[in-house]
């Protein structure tokens, strides 16, 4: 297990393109080092995971350890004020046998700073750090049903999903996910790749194994296109807001969750992969094998 040197010019064009991005969202992203930023970064997490004060989503012992340890933990400032962090560590990643990669385990932007493009900066700061140190893959989990994140996960990185994992973490406590299932999808990031993924205006139509009803619930319409149709190319319906979902109609949300479980699981494990993510549609698009 080890890591190869990566050639200059790929890690030139990753600072390129990182610092392009910070500065469009207004932030600097800079490694924490110290107890004092930990203990920022902790606060940061609990409010974007709607913990109470009191509570503690990741131990801020935790967070400097990973740090001194070689690890990866920055923060997004804008101005004064860190407005999100992102944490990985090292990983031997035996789901694609490739040797050390960078497994990011969480990242969250505070509310009232998401979709201004801190989160990207972020991710795209990480990729320079995993270059420098001759790492190409980074790994990490996603929920599925979240349009906005599988959105920048796929499209805009151009991360891969390379399989469905059911309740990955169990029973979850922190504000956004208790109650509820917690199944993700593996992405993989080819970080020495061009950044972004296929354009959803290029993404082809084709039939739905998955749709939204047309009624004002949007309930999710299953089996319209089975696994063993002639059709190489299948299109799954998520909801349009998930996170709202989960808090107003929390019958509908498991729903869902049940039925792009049973719709993406299957073919991912037959060997369909992902094309890419339609936003204006919220819609995965699958190719067979």
């Amino acid at each position: 297990m080890g890591t190869a040197r990566v050639a200059d010019e790929v890690v030139a064009r990753a600072r390129a393109e990182a610092s392009a991005a910070a500065q469009r969202a207004g932030v600097r992203v800079v490694e924490l080092t110290t107890a004092e930023q930990a203990h920022v970064a902790g606060a940061v997490l609990d409010r974007v995971w709607g913990l109470p004060p009191d509570g503690c989503l990741i131990d801020p012992s935790i967070l400097i350890a990973l740090a001194h340890s070689g690890n990866y933990l920055v923060g997004a400032i804008r101005g004064k004020e860190m407005v999100g962090v992102t944490a990985g560590w090292f990983a031997s990643e035996r789901t694609f046998g490739v040797g050390t990669t960078l497994h990011s385990h969480i990242a969250g932007v505070q509310p009232g700073d998401a979709g201004r493009g801190a989160g990207q900066a972020m991710k795209l700061d990480q990729r320079v750090w995993a270059l420098e140190r001759g790492i190409t893959t980074v790994t990490w989990t996603t929920d599925p049903l979240v349009a906005r994140n599988v959105h920048v996960n796929i499209t805009r990185l151009g991360a891969t999903v390379a399989e469905y994992r059911v309740d990955e973490y169990g029973p979850m406590r922190d504000g956004i996910n208790v109650g509820d299932q917690s199944d993700r999808i593996l992405l993989r990031w080819a970080v020495d790749g061009p950044v972004g993924g296929i354009p959803p205006e290029q993404l082809p139509d084709a039939p739905r194994a998955l749709a939204r009803s047309d009624d004002e619930f949007s309930s999710p319409v299953p089996d319209l296109a089975p696994l063993d149709a002639s059709a190489r190319i299948c299109r799954i319906a998520i909801p349009e807001d998930a996170e709202t979902l989960v808090l107003t109609r929390p019958e509908e949300h498991s729903l869902w969750r049940v039925a792009v479980r049973e719709a993406l699981c299957a073919r991912l494990a037959a060997g369909w992969r992902v094309l890419g993510f339609d936003k204006g549609t919220c819609e995965y698009v699958l190719e067979a094998p």
